[in-house]
């Protein structure tokens, strides 16, 4: 979509070919209130907030994230849910790269509060790139005890991840010669070029 293209500019810091496919795919969308079309709506606000953010431009950035989160609150109401996380997310970035440390750690606390309610005590990178953000918090603030709470935490959940990423491949891939997961002779050959 052009939201996605939009995205993937602006990870590459192509920031005005990013702006013209993200405001481009702002007008395109369809203004029929379904709960699609605002959740892309919403989504790419967040992108544009977030480019904006890169440009220095913190005013436009908190407008559309703003705008982003109104919508999505709308959606979910209290619920918890993954795109609020992730605007309070962006929010909380945005606050922080602005100056406002405390507005910054209300966001990412809230951020943290919905994405544990969502994953649990599954590690997941959601609650792993908040938890480090609270850290470099807690550490510019002097607080040791939270940063190393929050650090110890994003460590134990990246081993996790990651321990959990080379169990999955060990399973896709041959163990002493023999395929695991009975694999017929025929995708061996792509299986093991894939490892």
């Amino acid at each position: 979509t052009a939201r996605e293209l939009g995205a993937l500019c602006g990870q590459r810091l192509r920031l005005k070919s990013a702006q013209q496919h993200l405001e481009g795919a702002l007008k395109s969308m369809p203004a029929d209130g379904s709960a699609e079309a605002d959740t892309e709506q919403a989504r790419t606000l967040r992108e544009l907030g977030l480019l904006e953010m890169r440009g220095g431009n913190f005013h436009a950035a908190f407008s559309h994230l703003q705008h982003a989160l109104l919508i999505e609150r709308k959606l979910h109401g209290t619920s918890p849910h993954p795109d609020v996380a992730k605007t309070l997310y962006s929010f909380g970035l945005v606050v922080l790269r602005s100056g406002d440390h405390n507005e910054s750690r209300t966001h990412l606390e809230e951020s943290l509060k919905i994405s544990r309610a969502i994953h649990g005590d599954t590690p997941h990178p959601d609650v792993q790139k908040v938890l480090r953000l609270v850290a470099a918090l807690s550490a510019r603030d002097g607080d040791i005890g939270q940063w190393r709470s929050s650090r110890k935490e994003a460590m134990r959940m990246h081993k996790a991840a990651t321990t959990n990423v080379a169990d999955r491949l060990r399973a896709f891939c041959f163990d002493g010669g023999e395929p695991r997961g009975g694999l017929s002779t025929s995708s061996r050959s792509s299986v093991g070029s894939s490892c």
